[in-house]
């Protein structure tokens, strides 16, 4: 079985054409749908932009519960270019204008925050809830001290009754086996997400 398994794979390596009928049906008869662990989440890697946001939106649809949406707020300095030209070159940035989530959302960080951050591209964590930056300072930058009403809570908008911006609370997972990097809780604005307890960021901003 070992060297037939090897030998399609060397089929394969050649192209459609070269595989044999014995090593289709081998193929075949290893098609089946994954059983995975309970918790895991198999990785999707896509060719194109359109095919990502379409799949994020579809598990993002598949969430329970209401979303909320963030604009991003694009600004630049005084530069050489035209008006025109500056706001075409934000087309071609990997954020995305606008970000929906919910309560169990995944979010992927694309860049690193910050140099002595724990958070760095491709670290991911998971929405827990909703909040201002006073009622996260309010509750000591600590998940643990919302109550569970809190944490259900999905706004209708990103600002509160008094105008204040609300943001998505993030509890980012563990990185391997590194001890000195414990679970990082912190705000995520966008695709920015926050550092350490007590760590803000910004309004949601594309760089």
């Amino acid at each position: 079985m070992y060297a037939e398994f090897l030998n399609m794979l060397a089929e394969v390596r050649m192209g459609s054409e070269a595989v044999s009928p014995r090593s289709w049906k081998l193929l075949q008869s290893l098609e089946r749908p994954v059983q995975w662990p309970v918790g895991i989440v198999p990785v999707e890697l896509y060719t194109h932009v359109p095919l990502v946001v379409a799949a994020n939106n579809k598990r993002l649809a598949d969430l329970d519960g209401r979303q909320i949406t963030y604009e991003a707020e694009d600004t630049y300095c005084e530069t050489k270019l035209s008006r025109k030209t500056v706001l075409g070159l934000f087309k071609k940035i990997k954020p995305v204008a606008s970000l929906s989530l919910k309560i169990g959302a995944k979010i992927v960080l694309i860049r690193n925050l910050h140099r002595d951050s724990p958070l760095v591209k491709g670290r991911f964590g998971y929405v827990r809830g909703f909040a201002t930056k006073t009622l996260w300072m309010l509750r000591g930058c600590d998940l643990d001290q919302f109550s569970d009403e809190e944490l259900k809570y999905v706004p209708p908008s990103t600002t509160d009754d008094y105008g204040e911006a609300i943001y998505p609370i993030v509890e980012f997972e563990p990185i391997g086996d590194f001890v000195a990097v414990p679970s990082v809780r912190g705000f995520v604005a966008g695709h920015i997400a926050g550092g350490n307890p007590g760590d803000w960021v910004s309004p949601f901003e594309r760089e």
